[in-house]
């Protein structure tokens, strides 16, 4: 009973915490948590309070939260190219048109959004949109660059735009598509700069022709890493990011891309900063714009991922970690090296504490890299228990804060964090098959 009631109190301090005013410091770290909406739907229905007060509020803070939605969640065109609204009889100029939640039977896209937003400007956070494909029956998931293609992106980009600003939260934050190198767009950067460009040119009119919506800042790029070594899940992009680099008209602001292998294999080599991709990243920029071009970047989707992560180091040395540990997602694959395994180390459990805080040690100090030129830093889809598809380390599957938690949390030391007994979360990664 006693400790019943001493968590409750734990729980009712974070939720006063959660839902005073938000602080007016800016910090460049964030969440992606699509389920944002589901978890604190109301100022006094917010389940998720207990672990997101302090990542909020305390530690390193956040600012930023981010989500992908279908590009033609909230608008898209006809046939004519007339701007039409979605889950409505009528908008934009033409008839409406129906899109489904493919994940909420019964909702629309466009209503998710619309609480999605509300629940971030409840909890003080900024939100942060990635366009991905299309679900609409009206449209192609992935559109190409035909007119009427890019029409419809365009009038997606600016009524979702015009929509939250409506709303009351306008997006100060936006990336024009979610990973277009494995979301549509591998192997043709020109259909992922396009989208781009046409993003551009909705963001700006949609200000002119409404001064009260803000023009967004825009990234450019978010790739699903850079430049991973040999044996790696992912491949290197440098010379994808050249050739969309050469597809653009305009000189982006601003640029994006995600990052799990660095944050990862910092845990396994424990040591900060780890920065492998991000210097791949930056070289290119430098290469193409010269060495005085400072566009920030932001780094939208990170964490320390236990399941499906690189096979090898970023520079392609091997983790030596190797338990026979299956893989959830990969079930064919056999080999020995998979860094995942080094930070879900069932051999020595406060070994993986402490490399899982390692890993969220890293995460923070990528903030800190290239003279404060990182200006967004997510960590993507904390919590397990809300259905991350994967096991990303912060909270365990049964949601109990981890190491990794306790760094972000409480600006703790690797060391203090693994040993803290806030954070008791098993360091062990149950999405595996063989459950190790």
């Amino acid at each position: 009973m006693a400790v019943e009631l001493r968590y409750r109190a734990i729980f009712l301090v974070a939720l006063a915490l959660l839902l005073a005013p938000a602080a007016a410091r800016a910090v460049p770290y964030g969440l992606g948590d699509p389920n944002l909406d589901a978890q604190c739907p109301a100022a006094k229905a917010c389940p998720a309070a207990g672990w997101l007060g302090p990542l909020i509020h305390g530690g390193y803070g956040m600012s930023y939260v981010r989500t992908t939605i279908p590009y033609d969640a909230v608008a898209s065109a006809d046939s004519n190219g007339r701007c039409m609204l979605s889950g409505s009889g009528a908008g934009a100029g033409a008839a409406g048109y129906t899109n489904q939640d493919q994940d909420r039977p019964g909702e629309q896209y466009r209503a998710y959004v619309h609480s999605w937003l509300a629940s971030a400007r409840r909890l003080g956070l900024e939100p942060v949109i990635a366009f991905s494909k299309g679900t609409a029956g009206i449209d192609e998931a992935v559109p190409s660059t035909a007119q009427l293609d890019q029409r419809k992106y365009y009038c997606a980009v600016y009524w979702t735009l015009l929509a939250a600003a409506r709303w009351g939260v306008p997006v100060h934050y936006l990336e024009a598509w979610n990973e277009p190198d494995v979301n549509g767009y591998s192997g043709n950067p020109l259909g992922a700069a396009a989208n781009y460009e046409t993003a551009y040119q909705a963001a700006v009119q949609v200000h002119d022709d409404h001064p009260s919506v803000p023009q967004p800042q825009l990234a450019a790029g978010t790739l699903s890493s850079m430049g991973c070594g040999p044996g790696a899940v992912c491949s290197s992009l440098i010379d994808y990011l050249n050739r969309y680099i050469d597809a653009l008209h305009h000189t982006p602001g601003y640029w994006s891309f995600h990052d799990y292998d660095d944050v990862t294999a910092a845990g396994a080599r424990q040591t900060s900063p780890y920065a492998y991709n991000l210097d791949a990243f930056e070289n290119v920029l430098a290469a193409r714009y010269g060495s005085g071009y400072d566009a920030p970047i932001w780094i939208t989707e990170a964490g320390a991922r236990l399941d499906q992560p690189n096979i090898q180091e970023p520079d392609a040395s091997e983790p030596q970690c190797n338990n026979g540990e299956l893989d959830g997602y990969n079930l064919s694959w056999s080999g020995g090296y998979k860094v995942g395994n080094c930070l879900d180390w069932a051999r020595d459990p406060r070994l993986a504490r402490l490399r899982q805080a390692w890993a969220a040690q890293a995460f923070a100090d990528l903030a800190s890299a290239y003279r404060g030129r990182v200006t967004q830093v997510e960590w993507w889809t904390p919590n397990n228990g809300a259905g991350a598809g994967w096991d990303s380390a912060l909270l365990d599957t049964a949601g109990w804060p981890r190491s990794s938690y306790c760094v972000l949390a409480y600006a703790e030391a690797p060391a203090t964090a693994a040993g803290d007994v806030r954070c008791p979360g098993s360091p062990l990664d149950v999405g595996d098959v063989d459950g190790r």
